[in-house]
């Protein structure tokens, strides 16, 4: 089971529908299901931005798999930012030369998931995973709506 390390509050963000795509400096051949792993660094930047965002920085969870999702597509976000929404936009670095990850089917784990993070994308371990495959059996799954 692949999955990718966010710091907050996007990673949350994208449990709670509010962000879509995924923005990094590279791009990815990588289509599948992917963890959303929450960093355990929360520098005050970033607790600033989720205040910004109406988010308590204290509630939000770190050094956890929140999520899990469909990675389905990679575009350049050139091609891509004319047709987002502000608020999709205000969620993601869509500047020229960025890669965007589209995140789909996306199942909220009821127990946030403890486990170590790396950049990239890794493997979560075993007993994590096995954790992560209990709780989408209880997960709450939405549609993500197209934009």
């Amino acid at each position: 089971m692949k999955a990718l390390s966010l710091t907050q509050p996007w990673a949350s963000a994208i449990a709670l529908g509010l962000k879509h795509w995924e923005t990094r400096s590279w791009p990815t051949s990588y289509r599948g299901e992917v963890c959303i792993h929450a960093s355990k660094s929360f520098p005050r930047w970033a607790k600033d931005f989720a205040e910004g965002e109406g988010h308590d920085p204290k509630t939000l969870p770190l050094g956890r798999i929140v999520c899990v999702c469909d990675l389905t597509e990679c575009r350049q976000t050139s091609t891509l930012a004319p047709t987002l929404s502000f608020q999709e936009i205000s969620w993601g670095d869509f500047s020229p030369g960025r890669f965007a990850f589209r995140l789909e089917n996306v199942r909220v784990l009821p127990e946030p998931v403890f486990t170590r993070g790396a950049l990239g994308f890794w493997s979560v371990g075993w007993d994590e995973e096995l954790a992560v495959i209990r709780g989408l059996k209880l997960a709450t799954p939405y549609a993500v709506p197209q934009s």
